[in-house]
């Protein structure tokens, strides 16, 4: 009962305690008066939100569409000077023309090989993209093809990162 009396005389002393209160300082001593009610909401709110995430779909590799064409060439025996003047920069002039292509880079190696990675915009049709480099790469192998009768591999790769581990 002392103890009740002490925290009277304490709260008659504070004259914050005795003013009016406006909403939040009505809808806060709510909150502090109820207490376990409290308690008792936020575990309710974190138990429906556990069994939510919970019940969430999910895949182990989802599908990432990505807006990246790959071109890989080999011209065995090749330099890496005769692989960016014969193959490389021709492609590269091929595709450089293109609509929604962002930008590219190349790269030509020891051993005749040769990478050339397009970048486009996202959004747009990536199939319908590699399709129209297929057939101006197509054309171009042809155009070589009459100029010379050495024609290098060539290997076309749509990058997709659901493929990768």
């Amino acid at each position: 009962m002392e103890g009740a009396s002490k925290m009277e005389n304490k709260k008659r002393d504070i004259p914050e305690l005795h003013q009016e209160k406006n909403i939040l300082g009505k809808i806060s001593e709510l909150f502090i008066d109820r207490y376990r009610t409290v308690y008792l909401i936020l575990m309710a709110v974190f138990i429906v939100g556990w069994m939510s995430y919970t019940d969430l779909p999910r895949e182990n590799i989802p599908e990432v569409e990505s807006n990246m064409v790959i071109i890989s060439t080999v011209y065995t025996g090749a330099s890496p000077e005769d692989i960016e003047q014969m193959i490389t920069e021709p492609i590269e002039d091929v595709v450089a023309g293109q609509d929604d292509l962002i930008g590219y880079t190349s790269t030509s190696a020891s051993g005749g090989y040769a990478t050339i990675i397009l970048e486009y915009e996202f959004g747009i049709d990536m199939d319908e993209a590699v399709d129209e480099v297929t057939k101006e790469i197509d054309a171009l192998i042809f155009q070589m093809m009459r100029l010379t009768q050495e024609l290098c591999t060539l290997k076309r790769v749509r990058f997709q990162l659901c493929q990768c581990p």
